[in-house]
């Protein structure tokens, strides 16, 4: 072979390449759309309530499309023929990008130019908070050692107590902010602000801590990290983006939950979550007789704390919900519909 011959072959090789990777992502993203219609309507038609039942379901948006154009690839090659696209087919996704919208401007253009200012976004979406953190970060994170803190080792062998097993290691971080989270792979810790230790009660800090030991017990250390690595395979793909959102804000509903049947009482953990946003309310405030006190007006609170309010109001209205009946009957369900209808989508 000659050397012209190699090259056009590489070009070749190349060109066929980057089709299926736009083929891949606009596959991807039409998915992603019957996906998430069809998730949301008979998450609002079965009104399913649990913050659990409904992370799974948003689960299935976020990962049905991006393993599926692949599985469908390998088991079925002959999805791509003519004859599929043109007699079984429900959908055939090249057609439409194949339409002209200007001129020679057709949609396919229109489509290589979103996903490519999708990515850009998504790029400095997640490296800008890293940088952030990164720059703001006053000093290395250091072990609490026991006895330096005896209040501390109370509320910790407390939370101990009343989640059924031992709290893993608790770092401080150098920061006024109300800052507490649970960070590491192989072996988790709790990193909580000299700020929240030093400014919140000990019922609050139980609350806290109760919660951060819910996400320790369903091992989200672990589950975030695989939830950003399928992200980062969908970078181009905004529903992807919304679902992922959607699920961490349902995972936080679920360890709510888990911290107050530990606490047996909402209200702490509430008035904690206020502190994080406004600063400004202590436990004390928030109590039974003096709800009507605490303002959950989202607009008092920051634009992007409107989660944190909807988590608050949740909490001090009493609106967790057991898992209801049928729950895995209706997940598989949807999922077995997802993957018949999306088979014929090409």
């Amino acid at each position: 072979m000659t050397p012209s011959s190699r090259q056009s072959t590489m070009c070749l090789d190349m060109q066929s390449t980057l089709a299926w990777l736009y083929q891949y992502a606009v596959e991807s993203i039409v998915y992603s759309a019957i996906a998430a219609i069809a998730t949301y309507s008979l998450v609002k038609t079965w009104k399913v309530n649990n913050p659990l039942q409904r992370f799974r379901f948003h689960l299935l948006t976020l990962v049905m499309p991006v393993v599926l154009p692949l599985i469908f690839q390998l088991a079925y090659p002959g999805r791509g023929s003519m004859l599929f696209r043109d007699r079984v087919a429900l959908l055939d996704t090249s057609k439409w990008v194949s339409l002209v919208i200007w001129k020679q401007l057709t949609l396919g253009h229109v489509m290589l130019l979103f996903l490519a200012i999708v990515g850009l976004l998504f790029l400095v979406q997640e490296a800008l908070p890293i940088i952030g953190r990164r720059l703001s970060r006053k000093g290395v994170p250091v072990p609490i050692e026991q006895g330096s803190h005896p209040d501390f080792d109370r509320v910790l062998m407390e939370v101990g107590r009343q989640m059924g097993r031992q709290v893993p290691k608790v770092v401080l971080v150098n920061s006024a902010e109300f800052l507490v989270h649970t960070a590491g792979l192989t072996s988790p810790v709790i990193a909580i602000s000299s700020g929240l230790l030093r400014n919140t009660g000990p019922d609050e800090l139980k609350a806290v801590l109760c919660h951060e030991m819910a996400h320790f017990v369903r091992r989200d250390h672990w589950t975030s990290w695989l939830l950003v690595v399928v992200r980062s395979l969908a970078f181009f793909n905004p529903i992807a983006w919304f679902s992922s959102r959607l699920m961490w804000q349902e995972n936080e509903k679920v360890c709510d939950d888990i911290a107050v049947s530990a606490m047996g009482n909402p209200l702490p953990l509430a008035a904690a979550l206020i502190r994080s946003t406004k600063g400004s309310i202590c436990a004390s405030d928030v109590s039974q007789a003096g709800l009507k006190k605490v303002s959950l007006d989202e607009q008092e609170l920051m634009h992007n704390e409107s989660h944190v309010a909807q988590r608050v109001k949740r909490l001090l209205e009493g609106t967790a919900r057991p898992e209801e009946a049928w729950a895995s009957a209706r997940l598989w369900t949807t999922a077995s519909l997802l993957v018949a209808v999306t088979f014929f989508v090409v």
